[in-house]
């Protein structure tokens, strides 16, 4: 809900010329079986201020590297089908900005998990370009539980009492806002 606050904020303080691409994404992934993730779906429902230059795109991050034509291999952790997340948001931020040049891009990532992913806790280095909102929604939930303690960080070196760290990305166009209270179905954080 607060990314969507922030979305909404970002729309109505908006006083480029340019028109806007608003791209909500969840990293389920949709499926012949099931379809549309909740999480989209939920998106799909979503009622923002009428406006010719806004278009909104809903959907899976799956979705958008197919339709980006970027091959998922290059961007998967060796020996496992798990993506090098931060590299592979660079690389879709790039190919947005290159496809939506006359456009202003806000996109929305949610549900990203990092902890149980060798590949996906440092983020330090991701830089979105200058015509795009990231706003990128870190999910608490691990893809290993034996591996011990998880710990967010914006800065600092890693404590000693952590078996993973998640870095969030240090440049200065980003604002961290770490959750500390329940949210919806989440176990207590």
């Amino acid at each position: 809900q607060m990314a969507l606050q922030v979305i909404r904020k970002l729309l109505d303080n908006y006083e480029g010329q340019k028109p806007i691409k608003l791209i909500m994404s969840s990293v389920q992934f949709a499926s012949v079986k099931f379809g549309y993730p909740m999480l989209l779906k939920f998106f799909q429902n979503l009622k923002f201020k009428e406006d010719k230059l806004l278009k909104i795109e809903i959907v899976s991050l799956g979705a958008i590297v197919t339709k980006l034509k970027i091959r998922k291999e290059d961007y998967y952790v060796q020996g496992r089908k798990m993506y090098k997340m931060p590299v592979l948001i660079g690389e879709i931020c790039k190919r947005f900005e290159d496809l939506h040049k006359e456009e202003h891009v806000i996109f929305f990532l949610d549900e990203i998990l990092t902890f149980g992913n060798p590949e996906g806790l440092d983020w330090r280095n991701l830089k979105p370009g200058p015509s795009i909102n990231l706003l990128l929604a870190f999910s608490p939930v691990t893809l290993n539980l034996d591996k011990g303690r998880k710990r967010i960080l914006s800065k600092g070196k890693d404590p000693e009492d952590a078996a993973e760290c998640l870095h969030l990305p240090t440049d200065a166009s980003f604002h961290v806002q770490e959750l500390c209270l329940r949210y919806r179905n989440s176990r207590s954080i």
